[in-house]
């Protein structure tokens, strides 16, 4: 799909750029990952052991791991291109160490949330190793129509590599958690594994709306009237309110909607999941 010219690549040598792919249901929303290459020398606080995880490379990558979120405007044009939602905005790692994006999920439905793993973050203060962290976006639609980060879930213990793996739901609401090597029982080198379920607990308000219809009491039937409104507003007839306002009829419908704004995402994030 797209012209010779769309071609998507990552920005430098090492950054292993399409290590994790995910489309969107209708196949006009694509996240890439750019986890970088690396030589894992062991788990423990000297890093002694020589063990190798893919993908491996001789030098270690010295840059962030990214993500970059792709649109296609026209789903119905073969030839349209792949243009990045929030042009040099990409989704980045904390260091250069944690492999962010080393796992990768994203919502099926469009403009749903994605969730990146960084399964290699440990704390730079060097007490704890390989703990990892997942990743939590949202697509802010009203304001910056791009994905903006509004949750960090991170692993209970040492070595857990909490996001080694990440799932979610069609619609974004449901999350689990792959921790390579984390053990329920607390033994050390036990490595049974973990995978933790997140629920998203969606914040919702009450929104008022209203329109005024012209025509007098006469000219509508309350009744079928309130019922047809119901029915095209999707809500329950109770919330329709009907009230003479002059020569005309005002319309208000109480809803209740998600909240969708940034600021709302951010100062509520605490409660998202739970």
């Amino acid at each position: 799909m797209g012209t010779d010219h769309s071609l998507l690549t990552g920005s430098n040598q090492g950054d292993m750029f399409g290590y994790r792919v995910v489309l969107d249901a209708l196949g006009t929303v694509m996240a890439v990952s750019a986890p970088g290459c690396y030589q894992n020398r062991g788990d423990d606080a000297a890093q002694t052991h020589e063990q190798l995880d893919p993908p491996t490379c001789t030098d270690p990558h010295t840059e962030k791991g990214y993500v970059r979120v792709f649109r296609r405007t026209n789903r119905d044009d073969d030839t349209a291109d792949w243009e990045q939602i929030g042009v040099d905005s990409d989704l980045q790692g904390e260091h250069e160490e944690d492999h962010y994006g080393l796992s990768l999920g994203m919502g099926y439905e469009p403009d749903r949330p994605i969730v990146v793993g960084a399964p290699y973050w440990r704390d730079q203060s060097g007490t704890d190793v390989r703990v990892g962290r997942v990743y939590v976006y949202s697509y802010d639609e009203l304001m910056s129509q791009r994905y903006i980060h509004f949750k960090t879930l991170q692993g209970d213990s040492k070595r857990d590599k909490f996001g080694w793996s990440v799932a979610m739901s069609r619609q974004g609401l449901r999350m689990a958690v792959g921790a390579q090597t984390a053990d329920p029982n607390g033994e050390k080198d036990g490595f049974r594994g973990v995978v933790q379920a997140y629920k998203a607990l969606a914040a919702e308000q009450t929104a008022s709306a209203s329109f005024v219809l012209a025509g007098s009491v006469s000219t509508f039937d309350p009744a079928p009237l309130t019922l047809s409104l119901a029915t095209a507003l999707a809500v329950n007839a109770s919330a329709i309110t009907l009230t003479v306002e002059a020569a005309s009829i005002r319309v208000t419908a109480l809803i209740e909607v998600l909240k969708r704004d940034s600021a709302a995402l951010v100062s509520h994030m605490d409660a998202l999941f739970a």
